[in-house]
């Protein structure tokens, strides 16, 4: 690079808004401010603008798709200076503000924010990223608050306060939303308890119910999670106790784990937990919902069990694909890999395939031959 285009000021833009409720103008008004502050600087060219629409400040940077990019970019050296309206446009996590801004400091990228004032060309850059960044965790700490304020008020008042629920239409009025019964949906529900009931294992249930098409809550094919869910977190189709008439909200909260910055549910105390009795909800009988407890058992409601005995770790789960649906081939006993689709939502969602895993798993060892002989030879085989 010559001296000259060192010169010259290489100027990056971002901008974010939260959700889809703000205008998508939001990112725009941003930018023009951005650039206008831009254009004061000495020898400048703006070499990139980045945005991301309907991303919560609490979401990790290098997950979002303009965030990425953008140090993507800072790593590679293609700008020296990035301006944005104010620091929480790039994250409202204090420690991820800090941690994103000293990787960009240590590129020798200097960070502007117009609206708080913030330059890490100046000496109380620290004091002021500090103090800016706890204000705009504090703010999303209150904004939780009230938002789960206002959403327990309108359970109280006899609305709901999250999102559909499968044999349900959403009915919104002027005052709040509530839950109206979908007859053909219900229909479905009914069938699901009666065969569980009846003995039927979820993976018969949902074949048939792919056999006949019928749409899943999400609209594609059926599978067994859809079904059984969590029992001891009330989710999946056979552990909704609004089906009883029993609405029951607040159960769990959604955490960021720290080290992988993903969101995890975590289970709130039953003290915290907002049961309304609304019987326009039922669709079940109280004899067929207790048939299906006592099917479940009570070791499994409580271990929170998902009904399968879980995925078997080998060296090529998750790689291999099914020729015919795309899906992931997986251990589906100790010799073969199969169709996860097959696997979880019926011959009827995808014929499916099987490979034998002495063909794609490397050959044991000889200490490992040796081992499994000794092994063998112990247990009398």
């Amino acid at each position: 690079m010559s001296l000259i285009e060192r010169l010259v000021l290489r100027v990056a833009l971002y901008g974010r808004f939260s959700t889809d409720k703000r205008k998508e103008t939001s990112i725009t008004d941003q930018m023009s401010v951005c650039e206008r502050f831009a254009q004061q600087l000495p020898e400048n060219e703006i070499v990139a603008r980045y945005s991301d629409e309907g991303v919560s400040g609490s979401t990790r940077v290098e997950t979002r798709t303009g965030g990425r990019k953008l140090m993507a970019d800072a790593m590679a050296d293609r700008f020296n200076i990035l301006v944005v309206e104010a620091l929480d446009r790039l994250s409202r996590d204090q420690v991820e503000q800090e941690t994103i801004i000293r990787r960009l400091e240590y590129r020798g990228i200097r960070v502007i924010g117009v609206a708080d004032g913030y330059d890490s060309t100046s000496s109380s850059r620290k004091v002021q990223r500090a103090v800016r960044g706890l204000v705009n965790e504090l703010y999303i700490d209150d904004l939780r608050c009230k938002t789960i304020r206002g959403q327990t008020g309108q359970v109280e008042r006899g609305f709901i306060a999250g999102g559909k629920s499968y044999g349900y239409d959403i009915v919104k009025t002027v005052r709040g939303s509530d839950y109206q019964v979908n007859k053909d949906e219900a229909a479905i529900v009914r069938f699901i308890f009666e065969k569980f009931a009846a003995g039927w294992t979820t993976f018969e249930i949902v074949n048939d119910l792919n056999r006949r098409s019928v749409p899943s809550p999400r609209g594609s094919t059926w599978m067994r999670s859809a079904l059984y869910g969590c029992p001891r977190k009330g989710s999946g189709i056979l552990n909704n106790s609004a089906y009883i008439g029993v609405y029951i909200w607040n159960r769990s909260q959604w955490m960021k784990d720290p080290d992988s910055g993903k969101r995890q549910r975590h289970e709130r105390p039953q003290s915290e937990w907002k049961t309304e009795h609304r019987e326009h909800y039922r669709l079940l009988t109280d004899d067929l919902w207790n048939a299906v407890r006592a099917r479940m058992g009570v070791d499994r409601l409580n271990a929170g069990s998902t009904g399968r005995s879980g995925v078997r770790r080998s060296l090529f789960s998750g790689l291999l694909r099914c020729p015919h649906c795309t899906g992931a081939l997986l251990v589906v006993d100790r010799t073969r890999y199969g169709c996860v689709t097959r696997k979880e939502r019926g011959r009827h969602a995808c014929e499916g395939i099987f490979v034998v895993r002495e063909h794609t798993d490397p050959a044991p060892t000889r200490c490992t031959a040796r081992r499994t002989v000794l092994r063998q030879g112990t247990t009398g085989h």
